[in-house]
């Protein structure tokens, strides 16, 4: 880059430190979903659905949750917020939530920790389909950018359904009939899978999903 006026002696400016931060435009249909819920009492954070509201606005945020707890310092109930993304810190979050929260508003916030899973599935294939787009399909279906598994689909705190699971997989085009459902070394035979209290069911970064013996990632 250039300076926008001559400098004696200066011919180029250069930044040694990468970009970070940002984000891209939002679509249509985020917006649709995301100006609702980010619309503030009077301009001031005064509930949980304000607090998750305002940090899933950041960029660099995958997704965020909140609930009530009690105090014991203060005597008083108070929010928990947790929050999943790589490029924030407790401490920034909560200064940023601080200046637009009610005084009267306590609330800490803690980011949230990956449970590693691991998902494998032993699935039939319609006899009429080629067998690897169809597996390419499931793949996108589970772990792509707006698959079932990923992070922000599963919600922090929130138990893997087994039946939305199925509903998910007999979705995709091609899949006839899913022989074996396995969580770890297990056969998953419960309704749900739980998940502990500020945490995330992580089938994507640490924990893994198998199709058929074939581990897949996501997009």
């Amino acid at each position: 880059d250039r300076p926008a006026r001559p400098l004696p002696g200066l011919e180029a400016i250069f930044n040694v430190a990468p970009p970070t931060g940002g984000g891209d435009v939002e679509s249509p249909e985020v917006m649709r979903t995301a100006a609702p819920r980010s619309t503030l009492a009077l301009g001031r954070i005064v509930s949980l659905a304000d607090l998750v509201a305002e940090a899933q606005r950041l960029p660099g945020t995958v997704m965020a949750s909140a609930r009530w707890t009690w105090d014991r310092a203060s005597q008083r109930a108070a929010a928990v917020v947790w929050f999943v993304g790589a490029e924030l810190d407790a401490p920034g979050l909560h200064r940023h939530l601080q200046s637009l929260a009610d005084p009267e508003l306590r609330f800490s916030v803690r980011a949230a920790v990956p449970q590693p899973r691991t998902l494998s599935l032993d699935v039939e294939l319609d006899a009429r389909v080629d067998p690897e787009p169809a597996e390419a399909s499931l793949a996108d279906a589970l772990v792509g950018d707006d698959g079932f598994l990923r992070p922000e689909q599963l919600g922090i705190a929130q138990p893997l359904v087994r039946s939305e699971l199925l509903a998910r997989i007999y979705g995709v085009a091609g899949v006839a009939r899913v022989r074996r459902l396995a969580l770890g070394d297990h056969q998953w035979d419960g309704p749900a899978e739980a998940c502990n209290d500020g945490m995330w069911l992580d089938f994507v970064e640490r924990g893994r999903v198998v199709i058929n013996g074939r581990e897949v990632t996501g997009g």
